[in-house]
């Protein structure tokens, strides 16, 4: 398995050492604007894993680009879209 692979074999060790996190007073809640490129044909990242996101980041942007897990190399000219058009609208760029 590629080094990769075994990143996702460590999400169990990951979260667990993420818990505390969560009892954080106040919340983790991000509300810096943050943008997500999600790969639909990844299936890592889930739909109920998007969602989940939605409930902690306030100012979230979510565009999707129908590729898989490595969609930069798939589609780089629609996510680099994506993110120059979010920078647009953030005032980051011109």
């Amino acid at each position: 398995m590629s080094s990769t692979g075994n990143y996702y074999r460590n999400r169990p060790a990951n979260h667990d050492a993420d818990k505390p996190l969560l009892s954080v007073e106040g919340g983790l809640d991000i509300k810096c604007p943050v943008l997500f490129v999600r790969a639909l044909g990844d299936s890592i990242v889930t739909d109920e894993l998007v969602n989940k996101m939605g409930e902690h980041v306030s100012n979230l942007t979510l565009k999707n680009v129908d590729a898989s897990h490595w969609l930069l190399w798939e589609k780089p000219e629609e996510v680099n879209g994506h993110v120059t058009e979010w920078m647009r609208g953030q005032g980051l760029i011109n």
